[in-house]
This record gives structure tokens, C-alpha cells and sequence, in this order.
């Protein structure tokens, strides 16, 4: 096996693994991560870091490859908008983890202040006045 024929391999190897990645919504391309990409032959190209021109040195997958666009005619929202989406669930999810954490805090700072009274009920004039006795001393 010389050289070319190992590159022409791995050259299809990339492809074929680029379309299941693209495929399953796993993309790994800066443009294609995190969203669902629209199969063309140009994004799996993309996918596997190849030009398209090596892509259509492969018309059997250039076939493959059209067929399941054909097959996968399914209205996706362009990526910046999946991206928008994915965020605003993201804030959602942190926002309600927030308040999570918030009622947990007061919760804990309830139960404390049964063992030391005046832990939650320290305000800034307590502190000035405390700090004033402090160097009253």
C-alpha cells in the first residue's frame, strides 16, 4: 500500500466519520457544535476537514451523502437561532439553580440564628456601633 492509496483512506475514513457525527448532532467543527446541521455535502466536508473537491473524489459517498439530505427534509432553525434557544435554556437553568441556593442559604441561616441570635440579625448600624465600642477600647 503506497502513500496516496493511505491518504485516499484516510480521507474517506474522515468523511464517513464526520457524516455519523453530523448525523447524531455531535459536530465537532466550530460551526457545527452544539447544533443540529443541515447534511450537505459542503458541511460533511467541513465536518472532516476536507476540501470538497477530496469529498467529490468519492461519488459513491457523494451519493450516500445526498441521499440522507434527501431523506432528512426536516424544517431546522438556522444555527444562530438553535444557539439563541440553547442559551435561553441555559439562563433558565441557572436561574432556577439560583434560587435554589438562595432559599437554601436562608434556610441554613434560619437555623443557625436559633443557635446564635444575633447572626442574622446583624444590620450596618449594628456593625458601626460595634466597630465604634471596638475602638472605644
Amino acid at each position: 500500500m503506497d502513500g496516496r492509496h493511505k491518504r485516499r483512506e484516510a480521507s474517506r475514513s474522515a468523511i464517513l466519520q464526520a457524516l455519523e457525527r453530523l448525523k447524531s448532532g455531535d459536530g465537532s467543527h466550530g460551526r457545527h457544535a452544539g447544533i443540529s446541521v443541515r447534511i450537505t455535502p459542503q458541511a460533511v466536508a467541513r465536518e472532516a476537514r476536507v476540501s470538497s473537491a477530496t469529498l467529490y473524489r468519492f461519488p459513491d459517498l457523494v451519493k450516500m451523502i445526498n441521499e440522507i439530505a434527501g431523506s432528512r427534509r426536516t424544517q431546522t432553525l438556522p444555527p444562530a437561532q438553535q444557539r439563541r434557544l440553547i442559551f435561553i435554556q441555559r439562563v433558565a437553568q441557572l436561574e432556577a439553580r439560583v434560587e435554589a441556593l438562595l432559599s437554601e442559604n436562608l434556610r441554613l441561616t434560619r437555623i443557625l440564628a436559633k443557635y446564635d441570635p444575633e447572626l442574622g440579625e446583624k444590620s450596618i448600624t449594628s456593625l458601626d456601633s460595634e466597630r465604634s465600642r471596638r475602638r472605644a477600647r
